[in-house]
């Protein structure tokens, strides 16, 4: 399988390719598929280079050895190993936060399996399947074959040393990638392609212990989108043909072709403990943060300390609670009086909402994770993860959790119910054009479609409907499940925004001020306002609009009854109003509540400290006197 992931990593990653099928072979598969290349690596050597390579995982990934979720996996992959060639390997699983549902495998017998691999398997068998096809890799040595070519093409080293040799060898080829990225390229490409040998050494094993071979295709199927599509000669002759097809295609002639003569049969299983996995490791999120620092001689905490600017504020919709979100958090206050409740770690989280029923809190992440919290006892209630193929570039979580929909790079718009990952809708025929572009206040990037493009996807503030502008206008009732007979100017509506349940503004024209507000989902118009040429979000509660001028302040909230700005501001990213109340954030990073017409404070608090998303820029003297960091909103010196 492939992974997508930093730099430092692209070291593990090994592309597809095809191999001669094996006959009966007894209980062991030819020698040819156990020795992929030339290794200068021996074992205590290639030790030495899984250890740097898992300093580098743990780095750029989180990661966990919990007994809890790898205790399973480590008796699957027992009961492969007796069926897998001999190794001294030290085999060692690990759980991983991935963005996508994959596995792979670094020097040293490593394996790390991504979180949402609890979605996309089905079962046991398939489980074992992926573990299996990451033992191949490992067993193959095929890591230590690749950077042994690395080492030689890029620094010309033909052999190796002691522990601390290896690790300076491959700092070194760091180094040298960073200063020439060509020639490790160039080192990349010429190397053996290794993902068949891991699939048949995998298939081997899985049939070798009384799993079903076939549930190893069937999840490469899924991963892969392919759809059962394996690709024939003519599609070979004309290059059309994907590697993944021709993998899967390998795979299914490889399945009918092995050993049958020593093959141990599984005693059969309810799935329980499979399930019992799966959804531990779904609601799994005390990931390792592990500092690798070494020859530390002090610590010196930084006061005060450096944080995020505040991106979104919402009330509840009962007006009981503040919702504030920064790139990493998300905290939940109290309005009176106005007070910290909880704060949720949730990086790279989309924007987070208030349930109807003002009880819960509920958010996905660009992995597409959903996580529902209840108010009330300060704990998630719910996690879920999903695995859409291709994948997302546009999301939208209805306020209830329950469904979300997804717009993907091949024109696809779905609709899922969170809970099961059933498909609800699935329509095609939105442009396929599009470029993304940073929408300010926005917490991640938005995909900026042409006129007659896909623009936006909605859902009504009670949950029951959605809506999705195009070409034309989608609707959908999710309560009855059937869609909705759009009418009036939602028809050819360009922009539309949700005031409250039965009620939305709407604009025709995305460069005229012309707009709107009309009955949903009849569309029956009950008055015509302006409001500014911009992306627009509506105040929780009061005939108002929260926008983002280009120029003169950050925020600014426009009346639909006057037609006027009311206030703005050149320090805040986000705002709400709740009738006359407003929230927003100061310059020193509390959160303040004020009267709307007065302006008057009425309260103000200092957050709780939280983690930040990352750095942009950090400097320090040349005296080491003074150190500047800065993200992408703040940055401080000391």
């Amino acid at each position: 399988m492939r992974l997508k992931v930093s730099t430092a990593l692209t070291l593990l990653m090994f592309p597809a390719c095809s191999i001669p099928v094996w006959g009966q072979q007894g209980c062991h598969p030819p020698s040819a598929l156990l020795n992929p290349g030339e290794n200068m690596f021996n074992e205590e050597q290639e030790e030495a280079l899984g250890d740097i390579m898992a300093d580098q995982v743990v780095r750029s990934l989180r990661t966990s050895s919990d007994p809890a979720v790898v205790a399973y996996l480590n008796s699957i992959v027992a009961r492969l190993l007796k069926y897998i060639p001999e190794s001294h390997l030290k085999v060692r699983v690990a759980l991983v936060d991935l963005p996508e549902a994959n596995a792979f495998t670094s020097a040293g017998g490593r394996i790390y399996v991504g979180q949402k691999m609890a979605a996309l398997a089905r079962n046991e068998d398939e489980l074992a399947g992926v573990l299996a096809h990451e033992l191949g890799h490992a067993v193959t040595h095929q890591a230590a074959v690749e950077m042994t070519r690395r080492m030689k093409l890029v620094l010309g080293v033909d052999h190796l040393g002691d522990r601390r040799d290896v690790i300076a060898k491959y700092n070194q080829l760091l180094d040298n990638w960073r200063r020439n990225p060509k020639a490790f390229r160039q080192a990349s490409q010429s190397l053996p392609e290794k993902q068949s040998i891991a699939d048949q050494v995998g298939l081997y094993a899985v049939a070798a212990a009384g799993y079903s071979p076939e549930a190893s295709a069937d999840i490469f199927d899924r991963f892969t989108g392919l759809q059962g599509k394996t690709g024939n000669w003519v599609s070979d002759f004309f290059g059309a043909t994907k590697p993944e097809a021709k993998r899967l295609r390998e795979m299914l002639k490889t399945i009918p072709k092995l050993p049958a003569s020593c093959i141990e049969k599984r005693a059969d299983s309810n799935g329980a403990e499979f399930k019992k996995w799966a959804a531990a490791v779904i609601d799994f999120t005390a990931w390792n943060k592990e500092e690798i620092l070494h020859n530390v001689v002090a610590r010196t905490p930084l006061m005060p300390q450096l944080r995020d600017r505040i991106r979104r504020l919402r009330f509840s919709p009962d007006g009981r609670y503040i919702l504030a979100q920064d790139s990493a958090q998300i905290y939940l206050l109290s309005k009176e009086p106005l007070q910290t409740l909880f704060q949720i770690d949730a990086p790279d989280a989309a924007e987070a909402q208030f349930s109807p029923d003002s009880r819960s809190v509920v958010f996905n992440d660009r992995n597409l994770r959903v996580e529902k919290w209840d108010i009330a006892t300060h704990k998630r209630v719910e996690a879920h993860e999903l695995v859409l193929y291709p994948g997302c570039l546009m999301t939208a979580l209805s306020p209830d959790g329950q469904n979300l929909a997804c717009y993907s790079s091949n024109g696809l718009l779905t609709l899922v119910e969170v809970r099961t990952g059933n498909e609800i809708l699935r329509t095609k025929g939105y442009s396929e054009e599009y470029s993304t572009m940073e929408f300010l206040g926005r917490l991640e990037p938005l995909p900026f479609f042409r006129e007659n493009s896909f623009l936006s996807l909605t859902f009504s503030p009670d949950a029951r409907y959605f809506v999705g502008l195009g070409s034309e206008t989608l609707g959908y009732d999710l309560t009855e499940r059937h869609p909705v007979s759009i009418k009036g100017s939602l028809g050819s509506a360009k922009r539309i925004v949700f005031l409250n349940a039965d009620r939305a503004l709407v604009s025709k024209d995305l460069f005229s001020p012309n707009a709107e507000i009309v009955s949903f989902p009849s569309g029956r118009l009950l008055s015509k306002t302006e409001a500014p040429v911009a992306r627009w979000s509506a105040a929780t509660r009061g005939d108002y609009i929260i926008w983002h001028p280009q120029s003169g302040a950050r925020v600014a909230v426009f009346s639909l009854s006057n037609g006027n700005n009311i206030l703005s501001s050149k320090v805040a990213t986000a705002m709400d109003l709740y009738d006359q109340t407003l929230v927003s954030e100061a310059r020193d990073g509390e959160i303040g509540l004020a009267k709307v017409e007065t302006r008057q404070s009425i309260a103000q608090l200092a957050l709780p400290s939280g983690s930040l998303s990352g750095f942009e820029a950090v400097a320090v003297s040349p005296d080491l006197g003074w150190l500047a960091v800065s993200n992408s909103e703040r940055g401080a010196i000391w």
